[in-house]
C-alpha cells in the first residue's frame, strides 16, 4: 500500500490478478530456511505492538518444538482489540491473498500445519474477504499443506492479548495468564505456538515476495526493522485516515504527509499508541516513530492508532476518562489492575471535581507506578502510560485543579467527596 494512502483505495482482490503480478511464487521457491534467513536479515519486528524480533520468536517456538516432540501451531492475530485501530479490517479486505501468501510462508518456516485466524467477530466484511481468498487459493492448490481455521471472538480490549486470545481458543474465559511459559514455549494445546500479527505476516510476503505486493520500498525509513507500518490517524474532526508512514520518520512528518499538518494553535498534544499510548506535547512532536525513540518519551507504536487532542482541553478530565474506559475493559484477574487502575480513575475524578488534598498526588503517583509493577500482562503493564505522559506533559493542568479550579473552566464535577484512602489496594 502506498505512502500516504487513505482508506479509498482498493487492492488486489482477485486471485488470478494476484497470481499474475507474482502471487504465490514463494512458495514454490522458498525453503523454511531460506524465508527464516530472509526474514532476520529484513530485521522484521512483531507489528502488533510489542516490537520484538519476529525470527527470534520462530527460533524459540523451534527449539520448544524439538524439545517437547510436537506439533508447532500458528496464530494470526487480525484481532483489532483498539476500538480506533482499522489495520487489520483494512489488510483482511484489501489484501487477503498476500496475507495468506505471508501465513503459509511463516507455517513453513516455523513447521506448523494447522493455522488459527483469530479475527474480530463483528469484522463480517473481512472475514467473508478472507475467507473466499482462502477457498480461492485452496481450490487452485497453493495452500494445501496448511489448514487455516477462522475463530472470531468479542472480548473487548483484551481480546487482543495474547494469552487471553489462547484462552479464548481454548474455549475458556478471557481472562489473562501468567507468563512466562511465554506461547512460543508452551500454547495452544500446551505445544509450541508463534502468534504473529496480521500486518507482521503481511510483510512477511513484502520480503520474501515483493513483487506480489507492488513493493518499492526496499530502501528508505529506519533500517532497524522493515521500513514501514500502517497507522490510523486520526485528526481534529475525528475521522479516521490509514496511512503507511516510515518507520523514522517523526510524528509531525506522519501528519503532514498525510494532508494534517498540526498546529498548536488548534491541537495541544498527539497520543501515540491507542488507549495505553502516550501522550506527547507540542515539544515532542518531532519525536521519530520507532520503537526505542517512543519508548524513551514513554510512548508505545502499540495499536498502531495516533490521535490529536484538541487546543482548550483539560489533560486532568482526559486522563481520566482514558483510567475510565480502562477500568471497564480489564480481564479483572490480578487485583493491581482490576483495582489499581479504577482507583486511579477515582483519584483523577477527585481532582477534577475540586475535592482533592494535596496527598492525592503522591496516591495517583503510586498507583500508576504500582500498577504495572504487579499486573499479569501487557494490558496492566502499559495501564498506567497515558495518565502518566499527561501529568509529565502538562503538569499546569494538575496542579490548577489541585487549586480547585480547572484551566480551562470545562470539568463538570463527577464527585461530592473525596474516595477513601484506607484499604485502597
Amino acid at each position: 500500500m502506498p505512502e500516504g494512502t487513505s482508506n479509498s483505495v482498493v487492492l488486489s482482490r482477485n486471485i488470478q490478478e494476484y497470481v499474475n503480478k507474482g502471487g504465490f511464487r514463494s512458495l514454490a521457491n522458498e525453503t523454511a530456511a531460506s524465508i527464516r534467513d530472509k526474514v532476520r536479515a529484513a530485521k522484521l519486528r512483531g507489528r502488533g505492538g510489542s516490537g520484538k524480533y519476529t525470527a527470534e520468536k520462530w527460533d524459540t517456538a523451534m527449539l520448544a518444538a524439538v524439545q517437547r516432540d510436537g506439533p508447532t501451531y500458528l496464530v494470526c492475530n487480525a484481532y483489532d482489540a483498539d476500538p480506533q485501530a482499522l489495520a487489520a479490517a483494512n489488510l483482511m479486505v484489501r489484501e487477503p491473498f498476500a496475507v495468506l501468501e505471508g501465513i503459509a510462508l511463516t507455517a513453513r518456516a516455523v513447521g506448523a500445519k494447522e493455522v488459527y485466524f483469530y479475527f474480530k467477530a463483528a469484522n463480517h466484511s473481512g472475514y467473508d474477504s478472507m475467507l473466499k481468498a482462502y477457498n480461492d487459493a485452496q481450490s487452485s492448490g497453493y495452500l494445501n499443506t496448511i489448514t487455516i481455521n477462522f475463530a472470531g471472538a468479542d472480548a473487548g480490549f483484551m481480546g487482543g492479548e495474547e494469552s487471553v486470545m489462547l484462552e479464548i481458543l481454548r474455549g475458556r474465559r478471557a481472562m489473562a495468564v501468567q507468563r512466562p511459559p511465554y506461547p512460543a514455549q508452551i500454547g495452544l494445546y500446551e505445544y509450541p505456538t508463534v502468534i504473529d500479527n496480521i500486518e507482521t505476516l503481511y510483510t512477511v510476503t513484502r520480503i520474501i515476495n515483493p513483487a506480489a505486493t507492488s513493493d518499492d520500498k526496499k530502501s528508505g525509513g529506519n533500517t532497524a526493522t522493515y521500513n514501514y507500518k500502517l497507522l490510523t490517524l486520526y485528526g481534529l474532526d475525528g475521522k479516521p485516515v490509514i496511512v503507511e508512514a516510515a518507520f523514522g520518520s517523526t510524528i509531525a512528518q506522519i501528519f503532514e504527509k498525510s494532508n494534517m499538518a498540526l498546529n498548536p494553535n488548534t491541537v495541544r498534544a498527539v497520543v501515540v499508541g491507542g488507549p495505553e499510548g502516550g501522550v506527547l506535547g507540542p515539544q515532542a512532536w518531532n519525536t521519530p516513530y520507532d520503537y526505542e525513540t517512543l519508548a524513551a518519551v514513554n510512548c508505545i507504536v502499540g495499536s498502531g492508532v495516533i490521535e490529536v487532542i484538541p487546543a482548550q482541553t483539560c489533560m486532568v478530565e482526559w486522563a481520566r476518562k482514558r483510567m475510565e474506559y480502562l477500568s471497564k475493559e480489564t480481564c479483572g484477574k490480578c487485583v493491581p489492575c482490576r483495582v489499581g487502575v479504577k482507583r486511579a480513575a477515582t483519584v483523577l475524578a477527585t481532582m477534577t471535581s475540586n475535592v482533592a488534598k494535596d496527598e492525592d498526588m503522591a496516591t495517583l503517583t503510586d498507583l500508576l507506578t504500582y500498577i504495572p509493577r504487579g499486573s499479569l500482562c501487557g494490558f496492566g503493564w502499559n495501564a498506567s502510560r497515558a495518565a502518566q505522559t499527561a501529568q509529565t506533559a502538562f503538569p499546569e493542568d494538575f496542579s490548577q485543579h489541585m487549586k480547585g479550579e480547572c484551566p480551562f473552566h470545562t470539568c463538570a464535577p463527577q464527585r461530592s467527596h473525596r474516595y477513601a484512602t484506607k484499604g485502597v489496594l
